[in-house]
């Protein structure tokens, strides 16, 4: 019996890629068709949403931010090598943790403007991971999951800057 060429491929991937595979995605996020990078980010913003609510302390949720960014790395290098591609649209692990970064930065005590925070830090994630200002763009060229995923989390902590900023005037 002839095979896709992608069902045989799939067939000689080890667990461990297929764990990874399936955090890089996003569990099936980066495969949306449509903007995969911000379906992730929105997957980003949820994860976010859901340690606000379970009022995380700041030390909790900053161990999150490194947790998801030192999977993402490990998920997006196994990820891009089962894939044979440098820095494939499918891994969204880099929009994943960048936008929780971002978010990251609002305080505790902004509960009355909390949906306007979250929203400035949804879309200023969004433009600087597309525009990649300086030195954004320079870590792209690191290897493997480095080169992913460390973009994206430069891109969080200036979007976590400017919505810190932002928190003050609420």
């Amino acid at each position: 019996m002839n095979l896709p060429a992608a069902q045989v491929q799939n067939r000689s991937r080890s667990l461990a890629d297929k764990i990874a595979i399936a955090i890089a995605t996003g569990f099936g996020a980066g495969y949306s068709p449509l903007a995969p990078g911000t379906v992730g980010s929105l997957l980003g913003v949820a994860i976010w949403l859901t340690a606000w609510s379970l009022s995380l302390h700041i030390l909790l949720m900053a161990s999150i931010a490194v947790a998801l960014s030192w999977l993402g790395i490990w998920a997006s290098s196994r990820a891009a090598s089962a894939f044979n591609q440098k820095d494939p649209s499918q891994v969204v692990a880099d929009e994943i943790a960048g936008q929780f970064i971002a978010l990251a930065f609002i305080p505790a005590s902004a509960r009355e403007c909390l949906l306007m925070l979250v929203m400035a830090g949804f879309l200023l994630f969004r433009v600087f991971d597309v525009i990649k200002p300086y030195p954004i763009y320079k870590l792209e060229a690191l290897r493997a999951g480095a080169g992913i995923m460390a973009d994206d989390i430069l891109a969080g902590v200036y979007a976590g800057l400017l919505v810190l900023v932002l928190s003050f005037f609420c």
